[in-house]
């Protein structure tokens, strides 16, 4: 199921940088903790909270925990490429990974290298253990519980709006690469993840001879830009309600 060319390797590690996933020791030294602590002192959380509503063009609870879960994704999408492209596992249990939210409300991850595991003797079922262990039911599945509770979303929205992401980003690569294994069931692992929700039944669309693949919910950005539906993402399920 892997790529294990040179050019995949050294894209994968440059890309983390596009997705603000830094594998470092170093990282900010304020707004800047475990997804630990995050989760161990809720309070922390509301108190960015509010400044970013407050100092900021989110306004709205809702519809900035649902951005917060289209940028979350990219810590799977990270994951995803490193196994993918690199054969190499990135452990984001709770206490490895740092969470940084500035006062824009932008976040950013921060992980030691030495989280990097080589997985060449590991089989795909070990793989996708890990996957459910360490990132789905210890990591993504609590925090969304956190924004969904605190920014008034439902944890079902956020976790289909991260799904999609990965999806595409699959989608994408797979164009990009040649793989001479199934990809598909690396995939397909993230969603043998009971009760955290990550499912890829999207519907597509041709459009202007482009293959779109629509989100099942909206993230409401488009509220924040006059609520004009023109402003919505070309991938927004409310651009092809009458499908």
């Amino acid at each position: 199921m892997f790529n294990n060319s040179l050019f995949a390797k050294i894209y994968a590690r440059i890309v983390l940088k596009k997705y603000h996933v830094h594998l470092t020791e170093k990282r900010p030294s304020t707004s800047c903790h475990t997804i630990s602590k995050w989760l161990s002192e809720p309070t922390l959380f509301e108190e960015k909270i509010h400044i970013v509503l407050n100092d900021t063009t989110h306004s709205n609870k809702t519809v900035y925990g649902l951005s917060l879960a289209k940028q979350y994704s990219v810590l799977l999408m990270a994951v995803y490429d490193y196994l993918l492209l690199r054969h190499e596992w990135i452990d984001c249990s709770p206490e490895n990974v740092h969470l940084h939210i500035n006062d824009e409300g932008h976040i950013a991850f921060y992980i030691k290298p030495t989280c990097v595991t080589d997985i060449h003797d590991l089989d795909d079922q070990e793989v996708f253990n890990m996957i459910h262990d360490q990132l789905l039911e210890k990591h993504i599945s609590p925090f969304m519980d956190l924004i969904s509770v605190k920014l008034r979303t439902k944890k079902t929205h956020l976790l289909s709006l991260m799904s999609h992401n990965l999806l595409q980003r699959a989608r994408y690569l797979e164009k990009k690469f040649t793989f001479t294994h199934n990809h598909q069931a690396l995939l397909q692992g993230f969603t043998q993840s009971p009760p955290t929700y990550i499912e890829f039944d999207f519907q597509t669309v041709q459009v202007d001879d482009q293959e779109i693949l629509i989100r099942k919910h909206c993230c409401l950005k488009y509220l924040e830009q006059d609520g004009d539906l023109k402003n919505s993402c070309k991938t927004c399920p409310k651009r092809y309600k009458d499908l």
